[in-house]
């Protein structure tokens, strides 16, 4: 292929990524709040949580804004738990939510704990979790996931033409 072309290729590519990405974020902020539990159940189950693969995951505690804390693992013994809150924020999260999250985690005896939101961090966020070993998925990392795993996106293809230079060579 034609450098230049593929170069333009690329580029395209990741224009695209970027508005499918900032799209999936507007739909999961304008989701009625069961409907993002749903979406989200979906993708987690994608990642190894859940019924499908054979871990468990429960709602402990749900907000009116589509938030909540879910407690689950990978395991069907329930042996190594998780606690993952979801919120949907359109200010960056700080580091007192990450300090309240940490307080659900030792309480419900959960191994580690994600924080996931639409927004982003704040650096005392990202400075508290890394200092508590809390993992943080912030909007860009939730629908890179969510295209990854094909939730909410349908992935095209294209048959993209370009010279084959082997065919053409003479010796």
């Amino acid at each position: 292929m034609i450098p230049k072309l593929e170069e333009a290729l690329q580029i395209a590519y990741e224009q695209v990524l970027t508005n499918v990405k900032a799209m999936l974020l507007t739909k999961i902020n304008g989701l009625p709040p069961e409907e993002v539990e749903d979406r989200l159940t979906l993708l987690l189950e994608q990642l190894g949580y859940g019924i499908q693969s054979m871990g468990t995951m429960t709602i402990t505690k749900k907000d009116n804004l589509g938030g909540m804390h879910l407690l689950g693992s990978r395991d069907p013994l329930g042996v190594e738990k998780i606690m993952i809150q979801f919120t949907r924020a359109r200010d960056p999260i700080r580091s007192v939510d990450i300090e309240k999250l940490e307080n659900t985690r030792v309480q419900t005896n959960a191994r580690q704990a994600v924080f996931m939101t639409t927004s982003d961090f704040d650096p005392g966020a990202k400075e508290e979790a890394k200092r508590l070993h809390i993992e943080l998925i912030d909007g860009e990392r939730l629908a890179s996931l969510m295209i990854k795993h094909e939730i909410g996106v349908n992935c095209l293809s294209l048959d993209v033409p370009s010279i084959d230079e082997a065919f053409f060579h003479v010796p």
